[in-house]
């Protein structure tokens, strides 16, 4: 936890302004030099394929690459803290502008606004996104705070909406003692996360959904650590170890596993339940792997614009194809082999 930093509060104050233009406050630090051979740069599946140790680092250098080429966000938003809560993370504002800047070519100012509640502010939260959908939200929508933090212990999470029109979004984030503690909340991944979500959206439009529940989840898994921590490989790959170790140490998928997650046989678009039967983990952590696989050959820039294209109509398999240079089939045959040697150095 850090103790030394002053907490945020708030009673129904918006206590940041809209639009930050610099993606940190302070001065950012020089990339911390990897500490082994660089592999070769791939530039092609087959390239992955005779070379996996090329994924992970690669994957990280092209969106640090990216990140400080953008050297300002263009992310519209404010924060409001609930009236009884203290929010996880001192800056929010940090994670939100790496993610913006990480995917500046896609940016389209959606104006933002970042809910922090904890337990006892789970009414007023809620209140929050009862008044953005207004006469238009589910039945669903109308639990969407309670289901996040259900009791003191187990709050946590995020939730990110955006508008019918696009024109406007809200995320809402718990807060407890537990995620005081984690770095995932005080420094800004979930932040990053969850404005990746609203990022895709925009792109989406009225096709939102028409693409793999991974790619969806594990875009925003692998952004949240790739834009944090782009200025320290050992710590990107220390909070990618928090995601993906449960996969690679007890699931231990193999080519015909990873090859059905991919592209199951039943669709995959995300509103489907292609992915239901697997643990609802695995969209974030083998998806973040697809999208190490895709960032390490083309850059971060190329998964977004799958949103981008799938929101013009095209299909998701066309996409790929158009952006990758290679047929969708054969894609997801040589993803699924690249990551079992990903998996398995």
């Amino acid at each position: 936890m850090r103790t030394s930093k002053k907490r945020i509060t708030s009673l129904f104050v918006i206590i940041l302004t809209v639009s930050f233009l610099t993606g940190c406050a302070n001065t950012e630090p020089e990339l911390t030099a990897p500490k082994f051979e660089i592999p070769a740069e791939p530039k092609s599946f087959e390239d992955m394929l005779e070379n996996p140790n090329s994924v992970v680092y690669w994957a990280w250098k092209k969106s640090a690459d990216q990140i400080i080429k953008n050297t300002t966000s263009k992310a519209e938003f404010t924060i409001e803290v609930g009236p009884k809560t203290i929010a996880d993370n001192t800056n929010p504002a940090g994670g939100i502008n790496l993610a913006s800047r990480l995917y500046l070519d896609f940016e389209k100012q959606i104006p933002t606004k970042f809910v922090y509640f904890e337990r006892k502010d789970v009414d007023w939260a809620q209140a929050q996104v009862n008044k953005f959908y207004g006469s238009a939200i589910q039945d669903w929508q109308k639990r969407e705070a309670s289901k996040m933090c259900p009791s003191e212990i187990q709050c946590r999470g995020a939730s990110a909406m955006t508008s019918f029109d696009k024109k406007s979004a809200l995320v809402i984030l718990s807060s407890s003692d537990w995620g005081k503690q984690t770095k995932n909340n005080t420094e800004g991944p979930i932040e990053a996360h969850e404005y990746t979500h609203i990022i895709q959206d925009s792109q989406q439009g009225k096709y939102l959904g028409n693409l793999p529940r991974w790619q969806f989840e594990g875009e925003a898994t692998f952004a949240q650590n790739a834009a944090i921590y782009f200025d320290n490989y050992e710590k990107y790959l220390e909070a990618r170890e928090s995601v993906i170790g449960t996969l690679v140490y007890t699931v231990k998928p193999d080519v015909e596993w990873l090859t059905e997650f991919i592209s199951p046989k039943g669709g995959y678009t995300y509103g489907g339940a292609a992915w239901d039967k697997y643990d609802g983990a695995r969209i974030y952590d083998v998806g973040m792997a697809i999208t190490e696989v895709l960032t390490a050959l083309a850059g971060p820039s190329s998964t977004m614009q799958l949103s981008q294209l799938v929101g013009e109509g095209l299909s998701y398999e066309k996409a790929f194809t158009k952006i990758y240079g290679v047929e969708w089939d054969k894609g997801v045959s040589m993803i699924a082999q690249i990551l079992v040697k990903v998996f398995n150095p």
